[in-house]
């Protein structure tokens, strides 16, 4: 296991960031200098974790995974990828699957996956297709980290994300909240990141990714 570095540099906002020795060393991409921002600031993660990633196929978990990726040594981190097939999109459900375990292989990340037929179970509830597919995403998700033994989930929500949640909550007439950065051990290392970064991103790093319009 790399050994873990010490990352309490400080901007002029007081805000930490990646030591310049570390910069130079890895030709870090800027959208990784304000995960790195952000993980310090939520506190995010310690060093020595086993951390499981919510792996989709979509842009912002391939995006996810391979700047944790890039920087898991420095983290002092061990990367596991999951991926939920939810069964809803037939074959593009499967393609994927594939895609996600592909990705994650060529990066060695260990990769494990579950098929559940969500469609099938609408019957036993009144919640809407997409909130069902994300309830059962989060506890195949804890069912697996705690198979892992992995001390956090990350998953892939960005800024953009949260300001939609936001609009939503507001149209409904409730109270604005957001998504945390942090709850118990999921954790959302993207949440400062906007749609715009991860694309230019995933541009610069010449990924690919498959649309995940039912991954919320």
């Amino acid at each position: 296991t790399a050994q873990q570095v010490s990352l309490r540099w400080v901007g002029k906002d007081s805000t930490p960031v990646l030591p310049p020795w570390i910069a130079l060393m890895t030709k870090i991409d800027k959208f990784e200098t304000k995960l790195i921002t952000t993980i310090k600031k939520y506190k995010m993660l310690s060093g020595g974790e086993r951390v499981l990633v919510a792996l989709s196929g979509g842009k912002d978990s391939v995006a996810l995974l391979h700047s944790l990726h890039r920087l898991s040594s420095h983290l002092g981190i061990e990367l596991f990828a999951f991926h939920l097939n939810h069964g809803i999109r037939g074959e593009e459900a499967n393609a994927d699957e594939a895609f996600s375990r592909d990705f994650a292989t060529k990066l060695g990340i260990e990769f494990l996956s579950s098929y559940v037929d969500v469609p099938a179970r609408l019957t036993d509830t009144d919640a809407g297709i997409e909130a069902l597919a994300r309830d059962i995403r989060y506890k195949e998700l804890e069912r697996i980290a705690n198979q892992l033994k992995c001390h956090k989930i990350a998953t892939a929500h960005t800024a953009s994300d949260n300001s939609e949640t936001v609009l939503m909550t507001i149209a409904r007439n409730s109270n604005a909240k957001g998504i945390p950065p942090v709850r118990d051990n999921i954790i959302r290392p993207l949440i400062c990141h906007s749609t715009d970064e991860v694309l230019d991103y995933c541009a610069r790093q010449e990924l690919s990714f498959v649309t995940d319009a039912t991954n919320s």
